[in-house]
């Protein structure tokens, strides 16, 4: 009996310890051992990877944004010389009908099977294009990967550094396609212009590109009435607003020179904006800006005095933008929190414009929303009782929007049931322990190695070093830095 228990504790010391017994290799650190154990590590890291991929709020955390491709987009076109894209809310709303038709209609193609061509989404949008152009992709996970793979093809390559647009709308759909569920991303390019440089006059049109020729137009303007023999006035000179200013709100300023006792009549766009009497070699006054507009706009003035008139002052170009902040409440999202709590859900939404500051309205409570770019985050508690939220933007100009959004009718998140939170909490334990057990393996597995090193420092086995070394950064790989 006491040779058996002799016989078990030095079996139990050679686990460990190097000896003659074992042939100074602790059976613990041998090649078996650190094989199964690596192959054991691997396996928990691939389980508990597999379990969160397949949980379905991963969906959620996708980098597919309107915003973001935009960003990407206009990133490449200033890379290769060209202007920006403007993002415009009716191509979004083309995009929008566009990836919505794909999913209900089964296909994922320019053309409908029905015949239906990319063009019909422009017009129905309301976008009176002289260009366009459009770009699709499915089934992808990231941003990054949907403009990589455009970047990578000749065509949707040509679309997005096409120098002849100036505006872009993008829409990101998800739903049903195939008996699968999947995202459509429909890009959309157009210009309002015919305007462009004399480099891109003789550049080929894309195939995706789609070129109207307008029809000729008669532009209006103002004619002063015929001079008279007198001696004509002076030309007035508008002092304000300055050349390239932007006109934001509804009423706009007008000022300068003119000879005193004239009138002066004020031209936007070739068509009567007011009439000022000039005091002192002054006139100013206010005139009326078109609403919900950006465009860029002509500014021209006489003067007329009884038969007398002048000629008309040199334009003086403006920027009329009266549109205020765009909420694109059809791309509000809602995402997981970043931080892993599962009381607050994030909201994520778009607003163009120079925007000052956001604020989001849920069961009464306001929540202030931090912006970034072009796009509004805020965390909300995921025990809100209502899907529908009020967002509200001011720009710097002080223009207030204020839209409702309804992010749960694209994006289903319900609040964790009793029971998902315990699966919840299972999963997390699971993984807290995995990581526990390999930082305990890590200090195991060094002390043994440090033990066979320092008690028969003259007897050395290379090869069980380098394995156990190896072992300890591997798992270090998998659960420490990861």
């Amino acid at each position: 009996m006491q040779k058996t228990i002799g016989n078990v504790c030095l079996h139990s010391i050679g686990l460990i310890v190097p000896a003659k017994h074992n042939k100074y290799r602790p059976y613990l650190l041998r090649h078996p051992v650190l094989a199964t154990l690596s192959f054991l590590l691997i396996a928990i890291k691939v389980v508990t990877v597999s379990i969160f991929t397949l949980t379905p709020e991963t969906a959620y955390l996708s980098t597919i944004t309107s915003p973001f491709l935009i960003q990407q987009a206009n990133t490449a076109r200033r890379d290769a010389g060209l202007p920006s894209l403007t993002p415009n809310d009716l191509l979004q709303e083309a995009a929008r009908k566009k990836g919505e038709d794909m999913l209900k209609n089964n296909y994922f193609a320019h053309t409908s099977p029905a015949g239906v061509t990319p063009w019909k989404w422009f017009d129905s949008a309301g976008y009176n294009y002289v260009y366009a152009g459009e770009n699709l992709a499915i089934d992808f996970s990231t941003g990054e990967g949907v403009h990589e793979a455009w970047m990578n093809s000749p065509g949707h390559r040509a679309n997005i550094l096409n120098p002849r647009y100036r505006d872009i709308g993008i829409a990101v759909v998800s739903g049903k396609f195939q008996d699968r569920t999947t995202t459509v991303v429909v890009q959309h390019f157009g210009s309002l212009s015919t305007e462009i440089t004399n480099s891109t006059k003789n550049a080929p049109v894309n195939q995706l590109e789609k070129t109207t020729q307008p029809q000729p137009t008669k532009t209006p303007t103002i004619v002063p009435p015929a001079p008279a023999i007198n001696t004509p006035l002076p030309i007035p000179e508008i002092l304000e607003p300055t050349e390239g200013q932007i006109l934001p709100s509804g009423a706009s300023t007008i000022r300068g020179k003119s000879a005193n006792g004239t009138t002066v009549e004020l031209a936007l766009d070739g068509k009567k904006a007011g009439s000022y009497f000039t005091a002192n070699g002054i006139f100013s006054g206010n005139f009326k800006l078109p609403s919900e507009i950006q465009k860029e706009a002509k500014l021209t003035v006489f003067a007329r005095m009884e038969e007398r008139v002048s000629k008309l002052s040199p334009e003086r170009n403006v920027i009329i933008d009266t549109r205020g902040p765009s909420i694109s409440s059809d791309s509000a999202i809602l995402l997981p929190d970043p931080n892993g709590d599962v009381t607050s859900i994030m909201l994520v939404i778009p607003i163009f414009g120079a925007t000052k500051n956001a604020i989001v309205t849920i069961d009464d409570k306001v929540i202030p929303l931090k912006i970034t770019g072009s796009v509004a985050t805020g965390k909300i508690s995921t025990a809100s009782s209502t899907g529908k939220f009020t967002v509200r933007a001011e720009d710097t100009y002080g223009r207030v929007k204020s839209a409702t959004v309804s992010p749960l009718q694209r994006y289903h998140i319900n609040t964790p049931t009793a029971e998902e939170k315990v699966a919840q909490a299972k999963m997390n334990d699971f993984s807290r322990k995995a990581k526990d057990l390999s930082i305990v393996l890590v200090y195991a597995i060094a002390l043994l190695l440090a033990i066979n090193i320092l008690i028969h420092i003259r007897i050395q086995h290379l090869d069980l070093i380098i394995h156990a070394l190896l072992v300890i950064a591997m798992i270090t790989l998998l659960f420490l830095i990861t």
